[in-house]
């Protein structure tokens, strides 16, 4: 792991004095500060898609079923890609990942697995321990802790 002093010969040099406290305050608490201030719930509500926007209705396809559902998802794309102002000669499309409640995923397990495992896992994702695994805590227009499976974009 990065040592926190070590991420100073990569920030922006036009960083403030105080936003660069701010910074390393809040990179010192990570991942025990995950909370709602992570989500932009404006896409909810607006035409602009920004990358990590949940989505609502978006089709999803869990293969290998080939069923068809509708789910809400998280915008993987980056936000300069979705920008309907940028000229380009072909329509742009969106990536995007289905969001998962984590309290589901965890019940599905325990059908499986013992209880230690299964709690010692989920703690890795709340933790972003899970290098395939985003976890997404209940807030903004999430009514539970969620994930999604970045391999399932």
């Amino acid at each position: 792991m990065m040592n926190i002093e070590d991420i100073r010969a990569y920030l922006p040099k036009y960083l403030s004095e105080t936003s660069t406290t701010n910074l390393f305050n809040e990179l010192s608490q990570f991942p025990d500060n995950i909370d709602s201030r992570m989500y932009c719930a404006q896409s909810f509500y607006s035409d602009e898609i920004l990358q990590g926007d949940g989505l609502q209705n978006l089709l999803v396809v869990n293969l290998p079923d080939s069923r068809i559902e509708k789910g809400n998802c998280l915008v993987m794309t980056n936000s300069c890609d979705n920008d309907m102002l940028n000229e380009r000669l072909y329509p742009t499309c969106i990536c995007y990942c289905p969001i998962f409640s984590l309290e589901k995923f965890k019940f599905k397990l325990k059908q499986s697995y013992s209880e230690e495992p299964v709690e010692q896992f989920v703690r890795s994702i709340k933790k972003q321990k899970i290098s395939q695994v985003f976890y997404l805590p209940k807030g903004s227009n999430l009514n539970c802790d969620s994930f999604v499976f970045l391999d399932r974009v």
